[in-house]
C-alpha cells in the first residue's frame, strides 16, 4: 500500500518502497536513479490539483513531474528539470543563497505574499550580503519579480511542458540612518 500522509494542506508525504521508477522520456533516464531513492525514502510532494496521483516533487538537484501507478507499483517521471539551469556551463544559483521554492499563489494574492513572505526574505539576505534565486513558469510573474529586484538569468523550456525563467538578486545596499 502507499503510504501518503497530509502533513500540511497541499503537501503530501510519499514513501513507496518496492516501486520502480521508469523515464517517459529518453533523456529523463539517467535521473531515475535519483527519483527511486527519493521515494524509497520518502519525500514532501505537491499534488497536482488537476489529475489524481500526479505530483511535483523536489529533489537534490531540481524537480520532477511524477505520476504515482498505484496497480503497476511504478512511479512515471514525466519531467525533470534542473535547478541550476542556466545557458552557459556555470550554475546559476550558488551555495550560500536563499531560494524562494515551490510557491504558488492566486495573482491577487500577490501582495500579501510580497509583504508576508518575500520582503522579509529579501530583507534577511540583504543584511547577509547574500542574492536570492527564484524560478517562475508563469510569464505574468515576470513583472512582479523584477520589481523586487530580480534579473532574469536564464531561461528554458521542460521538453513537453512549461518554459521556465531563472531569476537572480543580488544583495541590495542597506542605507543606515545614524
Amino acid at each position: 500500500m502507499v503510504k501518503s500522509e497530509k502533513n500540511s494542506k497541499n503537501v503530501v508525504w510519499l514513501n513507496l518502497p518496492g516501486y520502480h521508477v521508469v523515464a517517459l522520456k529518453p533523456e529523463f533516464a539517467e535521473r531515475t536513479g535519483e527519483v527511486e531513492s527519493a521515494i524509497l525514502r520518502g519525500l514532501p510532494a505537491y499534488p497536482d490539483r488537476a489529475r489524481p496521483d500526479f505530483y511535483d516533487v523536489v529533489l537534490e538537484d531540481g524537480w520532477a513531474y511524477i505520476h504515482v501507478f498505484r496497480g503497476g507499483r511504478t512511479v512515471y517521471l514525466i519531467a525533470y528539470s534542473l535547478s541550476t539551469f542556466g545557458p552557459s556551463s556555470k550554475p546559476i544559483r550558488q551555495p550560500g543563497q536563499n531560494d524562494l521554492l515551490a510557491v504558488g499563489m492566486e495573482p491577487s494574492d500577490r501582495e500579501v505574499f510580497r509583504a508576508t513572505i518575500v520582503e522579509p526574505v529579501l530583507s534577511l539576505a540583504d543584511s547577509e550580503g547574500l542574492p536570492c534565486y527564484v524560478e517562475t513558469f508563469n510569464p505574468e510573474n515576470l513583472p512582479f519579480y523584477k520589481k523586487l529586484g530580480f534579473r532574469i538569468e536564464g531561461a528554458g523550456r521542460i521538453p513537453g511542458g512549461p518554459n521556465f525563467w531563472s531569476m537572480v538578486r543580488r544583495p541590495q545596499m542597506q542605507s543606515k540612518v545614524g
